[in-house]
């Protein structure tokens, strides 16, 4: 009887660790950490950073300081747009930015 109370113990304390460990991060904070991960990647990759498939930018523009931006949908019917600024002789992303929403800019952790 007691290993059964010991076992169920430890088992409740392995559930609420691990579920706090999965919520130190918003899905908005997670976005942004996402889109953070694709600086000092090539655009021309398959998947830049860590973005999950391929997308068409809307909106290709070069930028004041010769840099291209690329912007992106993020998800249809939703406010929010990511951006990609790249190094036009490189191909290299140099930065990102977002418009939209928080609770349309979100990446499950």
């Amino acid at each position: 009887m007691f290993v059964r109370v010991l076992k169920v113990a430890l088992l409740s304390v392995l559930l609420v660790t691990s579920s706090l460990s999965c919520a130190t991060v918003s899905p908005h904070q997670n976005f942004k950490n996402q889109l953070q991960k694709a600086v000092g990647t090539n655009i021309d990759d398959a998947y830049p950073g860590s973005w999950r498939y391929r997308r068409d930018p809307i909106e290709v523009r070069t930028l004041k300081n010769g840099n291209v931006e690329y912007t992106y949908l993020y998800m249809r019917g939703r406010s929010c747009k990511f951006m990609f600024e790249v190094n036009p002789s490189t191909s290299i992303i140099v930065g990102t930015r977002f418009e939209g929403k928080e609770f349309d800019c979100v990446i499950n952790p």
